[in-house]
């Protein structure tokens, strides 16, 4: 399943704790089950800008969780399944459907 992962900073985060996580982020390596698919630093400020957007593919919500507990010092973090526009036309024709065949 593919997870987007939209992480933003938190609220008063000092400057140290910043260059912490920067330092902790050139080690870290991913949880096993989660293949990250892309990693974007968006520039821009404000509370509605994420710092950091992911995604990932993951066999199951185990590492969606690890990730979550390891970087939630630093972050607020929003964890959202995702489909493709192209999947999301298939399901949405698909549901369409299934509902004009119950009425």
């Amino acid at each position: 399943m593919t997870i987007l992962g939209f992480f933003y900073w938190k609220p008063g985060l000092p400057h140290e704790k910043v260059m912490e996580c920067l330092g902790r982020r050139l080690q870290y390596e991913e949880p096993e089950g989660a293949n990250m698919l892309f990693e974007y630093w968006p520039s821009g400020v404000g509370e509605r800008t994420p710092a950091v957007v992911a995604g990932y593919d993951m066999t199951d919500l185990g590492p969606m969780l690890e990730i979550e507990l390891f970087w939630g010092e630093y972050f607020d973090i929003t964890m959202l399944p995702a489909v493709s526009a192209e999947d999301g036309i298939k399901m949405g024709a698909d549901i369409m459907q299934h509902i004009a065949a119950m009425t």
